[in-house]
Parts: C-alpha cells; sequence; structure tokens
C-alpha cells in the first residue's frame, strides 16, 4: 500500500488513507493474487508467470493510486 501513498499525499487526511490501505491490503490484493498465483487463479491458468512477485504488486498499488489521484483530485495550489 505504499504504492498509493504518494498518489494520496496532501491530497487525503490519515483517516482516509488508514481505510483506503485496509481495504488495498485485507480485500483487493489478496483477490488479485489468487487470480495470478493460485493454480486455479484465471490469469495463472492463461499462463500469466510473475516474477518474484512484483507485477501484481506494482499493478495493484499502480491502479490504486490512479484511482486515488482520479477521485481526489490534483493538489490546489501546490504546483503554481
Amino acid at each position: 500500500s505504499t504504492i498509493d501513498s504518494g498518489a494520496c499525499a496532501e491530497r487525503v487526511d490519515l483517516f482516509a488513507y488508514v481505510i483506503l490501505s485496509a481495504i488495498s491490503t485485507g480485500l483487493i490484493y489478496p483477490i488479485c493474487c489468487h487470480w495470478a498465483w493460485h493454480e486455479d487463479g484465471w490469469l495463472k491458468q492463461m499462463g500469466y508467470h510473475d516474477f518474484a512477485g512484483s507485477g501484481m504488486v506494482h499493478l495493484t498499488g499502480g491502479v490504486s493510486a490512479l484511482l486515488c489521484s482520479i477521485v481526489v483530485g490534483p493538489r490546489i495550489g501546490r504546483f503554481p
């Protein structure tokens, strides 16, 4: 959940980030990892090979960061 912290920095308060982290690590990430790493996962069955787990970690973190940026919006007044 550290990848999306950069996207949320200075945009959300601590409580909102804790909720995002809990949902990401407790719900979203395990589901995505099951798809990629478990023998019954649909990505694994399609031939997806995740070297050292870095693909799922960065994919879920990057998508989370993108969605956080879209939902929360720009940092007002940060970059003139």
